[in-house]
């Protein structure tokens, strides 16, 4: 696998999260992946599950388990703002994607859940990949944007920055950037 900017990189398709220092073998890794039926989740899990990654994704109700399993992932029963609920699934992954939005404070529910994923994997060098958006660029205009243009988060989305740099620095905490 290449290294990028001294992290690892592997192949999936394009909009698939690259997941790093992960090599897929006969068995097939384990990838925990919250909201693994959303919009995006959903179409994470069929991409690594066609690269022959094995697939845990976080489902809120029977009915988004049973959703999971008819897909082949495996269901954990859980809520993204109950951390227990995950926790032993993060831990028994080889690398953790997190895509997962909640309505209400999601910047309070989504930096307590980079927390707590980060706490979970300190010190593993295991991979986690952190979903953000294309808001926080804010309007480019004609320009387009790309990673290193400055941010100008809209106000629904100001807070994402900050978790956004809470995810990248678990580096220094043991976990493996991509």
């Amino acid at each position: 696998m290449p290294q990028i900017a001294g992290a690892w990189r592997c192949e999936l398709p394009n909009h698939a999260a690259a997941i790093a220092g992960i090599t897929q073998s006969d068995h097939g890794p384990k990838l925990f992946l919250t909201s693994a039926t959303g919009y995006i989740g959903s179409a994470v899990a069929t991409a690594l599950q066609a690269r022959g990654y094995q697939v845990v994704g976080l489902a809120r109700s029977e009915v988004s388990a049973q959703k999971l399993a008819s897909r082949g992932v495996e269901p954990v029963r859980g809520d993204l703002t109950n951390p227990a609920s995950w926790q032993q699934a993060v831990e028994a992954s080889e690398g953790v994607i997190h895509t997962a939005a909640k309505q209400g404070d999601m910047a309070a529910v989504d930096g307590s859940v980079v927390e707590a994923i980060v706490a979970t994997l300190a010190g593993t060098q295991t991979p986690f990949v952190y979903t953000s958006g294309i808001w926080v660029m804010g309007n480019t205009g004609a320009h387009p944007a790309d990673e290193i243009a400055p941010l100008a988060p809209p106000e629904i989305v100001a807070w994402r920055p900050a978790v956004e740099e809470r995810a990248l620095a678990a580096v220094s905490r043991g976990v493996v950037r991509w």
